[in-house]
């Protein structure tokens, strides 16, 4: 089984966030969405849109042993958001995916938090009730003029610590899954409730997956 290096991203990765970024809408969410849905959605960023999230959030990377980017995940810790977490269509159902969220989880708790919740796009709730967060209301944001994306609003109260650590910047061990990456999240704070604002595309805004 392969292992991916965890490491939190700095304003080189990017270019490669942002590949990753749209090929994870195009070609993994598009199998929940309608065509003008995706072009919407993925037309919103840039590469240059990424680095302020990178220095203001807390912005991780998963490496494959070339030093390839496989995927990136993207926490709001002071509001206990999961504020974004994609896999390249490349490394689908390698546990890259899990690497991301684990670490994700770890870094929350690492800054106090004791729950998290993000908004998912509907291709990837699967994958969030597969590592124990639950569904806590359906909802539509509008990514451009009539142009809508559904997602689900997730939870999930934090337990123990997983052996990885983000500080110590070790290699985690893939776990093979089928889920595909996630919708830009929207919401704030527990319990949760209907995101009600204009769906936007966080990591681009670094607004508040």
């Amino acid at each position: 089984m392969p292992g991916w290096r965890i490491r939190r991203a700095v304003p080189a990765d990017a270019p490669a966030i942002w590949a990753i970024h749209t090929r994870a809408i195009r070609e993994t969410a598009s199998s929940h969405y309608p065509p003008e849905s995706v072009a919407a959605w993925s037309g919103r960023m840039t590469p240059g849109s990424y680095v302020e999230p990178i220095e203001a959030r807390v912005v991780i990377v998963a490496e494959d042993d070339d030093g390839r980017v496989a995927g990136f995940a993207q926490l709001n810790p002071r509001e206990g958001i999961v504020q974004a977490c994609y896999v390249d269509p490349d490394f689908n159902g390698r546990g890259v995916g899990r690497a991301l969220m684990a670490a994700v989880e770890d870094e929350a708790r690492a800054h106090g938090r004791t729950a998290l919740l993000l908004d998912a796009s509907l291709n990837a709730v699967a994958f969030y009730a597969s590592l124990g967060w639950r569904e806590e209301a359906r909802a539509h944001h509008e990514l451009a003029p009539r142009r809508y994306c559904a997602t689900a609003a997730i939870a999930d109260r934090l337990g123990r610590p997983t052996p990885t650590t983000l500080s110590r910047g070790i290699a985690v061990e893939a776990r093979t899954h089928n889920a595909p990456p996630p919708c830009p999240p929207q919401g704030r704070g527990l319990p949760l409730r209907p995101p009600t604002r204009p769906h936007p595309d966080t990591l681009p805004k670094a607004g508040g997956a």
